[in-house]
């Protein structure tokens, strides 16, 4: 759970980021959350957090052992690019964020794709799915209209 900027320049945690009721799943909205975000929160955490780390550490390992060596090296390459003094920056937020973007990247064939979807429903509409099942095509609908969304 990332939470909203209270105020970005703070200096402090409890002064920067508002409360509980403003914090996004990481897991559900990674695109609504910028890569910078995800790293100030984690160097807020990795400050001034009274805990060990082991739970952020164990998040980057479940996810390094859940990735294929592809990703993993996709992932790498990306947190040394984009991840400025990994030893304050690190974490399982970080890694979730940019595993996520690396995962459901919005290529141009994937937004291609995503369009065509769209345009064969509008051909061939309700009869061609199978069954004529409405709250599959409105779950597939509102999916793929949302990732259409962040396209910029």
């Amino acid at each position: 759970m990332i939470p909203d900027y209270k105020d970005r320049h703070a200096s402090h945690p409890k002064d920067k980021w508002k409360g509980d009721d403003s914090k996004k799943n990481l897991l559900y909205h990674w695109s609504q959350i910028t890569l910078a975000q995800v790293i100030d929160y984690q160097q807020d955490i990795n400050r001034y957090s009274s805990h060990d780390g082991v739970s952020s550490k164990w998040l980057q390992d479940l996810l390094y052992v859940s990735s294929t060596p592809e990703l993993r090296e996709l992932v790498s390459q990306k947190t040394s690019l984009l991840v400025p003094d990994p030893d304050i920056s690190s974490g399982g937020a970080v890694m979730i964020k940019i595993t996520l973007d690396q995962m459901f990247c919005l290529t141009t064939e994937v937004v291609t794709a995503l369009l065509e979807f769209l345009e064969q429903f509008g051909k061939s509409g309700l009869a061609k799915i199978k069954g004529e099942h409405v709250p599959l095509i409105t779950k597939q609908i509102v999916i793929v209209t949302t990732r259409l969304a962040e396209v910029k």
